[in-house]
C-alpha cells in the first residue's frame, strides 16, 4: 500500500531542497494535530536520523538513505530502530521518497511517495499540510528578499512555548540565525543567558534584530537600550491578550534607539489551544484571537518592513465567543484534535492498543 502526491512550488528545486536541509524544517512540517515531539532533528538529508517522541513512551526514528540522496533533486527516509522504545515503530514498514523535479517555468514539482501499510486516507491530510506549509514559508521569505531583506542574526527572548518554537523554526529555515535569550545558566549552543532587569553588556553583540515576547515594560526598555548600544537595527516587542501598556523609547536616548515595533496580539491559537481549554464549545468568553502561523508572519514582517514602527495590532478582524471558535477555526484549516494519528497508531500497533489510545477526535 502506498500514496503519491505532487504539487508545484514556485521556486527552484535547489531552493526548495535547501529549505528542507535547514534546522527547523521538521518543526514547520509537523501537522498541528499530530501529538509528536521532536527529540532529535536530522543533521543531514543524506544520512542523518530524526527521532520523534510519540504517546505511550514510544519513539519513531526516520533514517535518511545515502542511496536515495541526490542534491537538489531527492532524498529518502525509512523507519529505523535506535533503541528499545523505537522498536515497535522501527520494525513497521515506512519508506518516504521526497522528489524535487524542475518544471519548464523554473519551478519545482515537489512529490511525496510513501510506501507503508497505513491507509492513504490517513496520510493524505499530513502530506497536503506539508505541501502548503513549504509553499507558504518559501513565499514569505521570497517576499522579504524582494523587498531588500537579507539574512539576519536574530536574538529571541521568549518562553519556551509554541510561539518561540514556531518563530525559531520559521526563521531558521529562511536562512536566519536565531540566538535564544534564556534566564538559566548553561545555555549551550545557540543561546545566551539573559537577566531581564539587569542585562549583561554585550548581550546583543553581533545581532541584527531582537524579538522580545511577553517581557514587562522595564525589561523591554532595558533590552531596547542594550540593542541601541549593540547597533541592532530593529526591536520587535510583543504581548498576548492585547495589553494596554506599550513601552515607548525615550526620544532623547543616546545612542539612537533602533526601530521599535510593539505587537499587540490576541489570544494565540496553535496546536495546544484545545488543551489549554481555549476552544471548548460553550466557553462564554469573547476575545480577539490570531492563528499561530499568522502571528509568525506578522513578526517576520515587522523584522524586515522598515515602514512598520510603533504599535501593530495582530488579531483577526472580529472576535469570536468560545462556542464559535472551534468550528470557525476548523474551516480555516487549523486543526486542534488528532483523529488521524490515533487511527494510524491503532493500525500500526494492532487491536490490543484500542483501549489505550484515546479517541482524540471526539
Amino acid at each position: 500500500m502506498g500514496i503519491l502526491e505532487a504539487v508545484e512550488i514556485r521556486h527552484s528545486p535547489e531552493r526548495v531542497m535547501e529549505w528542507f536541509a535547514r534546522p527547523g524544517a521538521f518543526a514547520r512540517l509537523a501537522p498541528p494535530w499530530m501529538p509528536a515531539r521532536l527529540v532529535r532533528e536530522s543533521a543531514s538529508l543524506a544520512d542523518g536520523t530524526a527521532v520523534l517522541a510519540l504517546p505511550f513512551g514510544l519513539l519513531w526514528a526516520a533514517r535518511h538513505q545515502p542511496h536515495g540522496y541526490l542534491p537538489g533533486r531527492r532524498f529518502e527516509d525509512r523507519s529505523a530502530v535506535v533503541g528499545l522504545r523505537s522498536a515497535p515503530m522501527g520494525l513497521f514498514p515506512w519508506i518516504h521518497e521526497h522528489g524535487f523535479e524542475p518544471t519548464p517555468q523554473g519551478h519545482t514539482l515537489m512529490s511525496d511517495s510513501l510506501r507503508t501499510p497505513i491507509p492513504p486516507r490517513l496520510l493524505r491530510p499530513m502530506i497536503r499540510f506539508r505541501q502548503r506549509q513549504v509553499a507558504w514559508d518559501l513565499q514569505r521569505h521570497a517576499d522579504a528578499e524582494q523587498a531588500g531583506a537579507r539574512s539576519m542574526v536574530i536574538a529571541l527572548a521568549a518562553e519556551d512555548g509554541e510561539l518561540s518554537r514556531a518563530l525559531t523554526a520559521f526563521l531558521s529555515t529562511g536562512g536566519h540565525r536565531v540566538i535564544r535569550l534564556v534566564h538559566h545558566a548553561g545555555t549551550g549552543h545557540g543561546a545566551r543567558q539573559w537577566h531581564p532587569h539587569a542585562p549583561t553588556p554585550g548581550l546583543l553583540q553581533g545581532c541584527d534584530a531582537v524579538i522580545a515576547w511577553g517581557a514587562d515594560a522595564e525589561a523591554s526598555g532595558l533590552l531596547v537600550r542594550e540593542a541601541a548600544h549593540a547597533g541592532v537595527s530593529v526591536a520587535v516587542l510583543g504581548e498576548e491578550h492585547l495589553p494596554d501598556a506599550v513601552w515607548s523609547p525615550n526620544p532623547a536616548a543616546s545612542p539612537p534607539a533602533p526601530r521599535v515595533v510593539h505587537i499587540r496580539a490576541g489570544y494565540v491559537l496553535g496546536s495546544g489551544a484545545a488543551e489549554r481549554g481555549m476552544l471548548r464549545r460553550g466557553t462564554p468568553a469573547r476575545g480577539a484571537w490570531i492563528g499561530l502561523d499568522d502571528l509568525v508572519d506578522v513578526v517576520h514582517r515587522c523584522l524586515w518592513d522598515a515602514a512598520l514602527r510603533g504599535t501593530v495590532l495582530a488579531a483577526a478582524p472580529s472576535s469570536l465567543p468560545g462556542a464559535e471558535m472551534d468550528p470557525g477555526l476548523r474551516s480555516t484549516g487549523h486543526r486542534f484534535r488528532y483523529p488521524e494519528l490515533s487511527a494510524a497508531l491503532r493500525h500500526t500497533l494492532g487491536r490490543e492498543t484500542q483501549d489505550q489510545i484515546p479517541n482524540a477526535g471526539g
